[in-house]
């Protein structure tokens, strides 16, 4: 299966050096500084957080500056990443417990947000601000097991004005364990207040390419 929107490479070298994996977007460009990836996925580092826009004086131009730079060298309509099966998310039968695959994708969709340089919650323009849940659901094909590695593959299917719908492939090897699909949508999250969607930050809207399904839906808050 082709995935070459966002494969993370590394070298044991670096894991020595560092205790830690350095990634690059491809291995003809070399490992770029500044990325590092955890257990469950990639994340990028600005100096100023999760939402560069939230600084301001010289530390706002030079963290603007930083996201900027990174429009059209970093364009992923997927990422990829590994998750280990522990032994908290089996049931009585010894499979994956089918609600645990809900935190999977979730977790998956916080490590996309992270190798953007943002994150799933944070201030930005004062204000704070998040990415509710409107939609998610989940289709099983095969058990999962105590200790399995499973590739988990996140698919940008849509991105709105204010909202990203992904989708999700777990596979065990050859094997797909499951299916998923996840609907958020970005919001103003004023404490005593209900939840208002507001556009997508240009910096991270920019740095995302939807890759639509052949019958693509399109969710209500566009």
């Amino acid at each position: 299966m082709n995935r070459p929107a966002c494969a993370c490479y590394l070298t044991h070298a670096d894991r020595r050096k560092h205790g830690e994996v350095f990634l690059g977007q491809d291995t003809r460009q070399g490992l770029r500084p500044g990325m590092a990836m955890s257990n469950h996925g990639c994340r990028r580092h600005y100096p100023g957080g999760p939402y560069p826009e939230q600084n301001t004086g010289a530390n706002q131009t030079d963290n603007v500056g930083a996201a900027a730079s990174l429009k059209g060298s970093h364009m992923p309509s997927e990422f990829n990443t590994t998750r280990s099966v522990e032994f908290s998310d089996t049931d009585m039968a010894g499979i994956v417990h089918f609600s645990r695959f809900f935190v999977f994708m979730e977790a998956a969709e916080h490590a996309f947000l992270r190798s953007l340089g943002t994150s799933v919650a944070g201030t930005w323009e004062g204000r704070r601000v998040g990415w509710p849940r409107v939609g998610a659901s989940c289709d099983y094909l095969n058990p999962a097991r105590f200790e399995d590695v499973l590739d988990v593959r996140l698919k940008v299917i849509r991105k709105g004005t204010r909202s990203m719908t992904y989708g999700f492939e777990f596979q065990r090897g050859d094997v797909l364990i499951a299916t998923g699909r996840l609907s958020t949508v970005f919001c103003e999250c004023a404490p005593g207040q209900p939840f208002r969607a507001i556009p997508i930050p240009d910096f991270i809207a920019d740095q995302i390419l939807d890759c639509p399904e052949e019958e693509g839906e399109d969710d209500a808050e566009g």
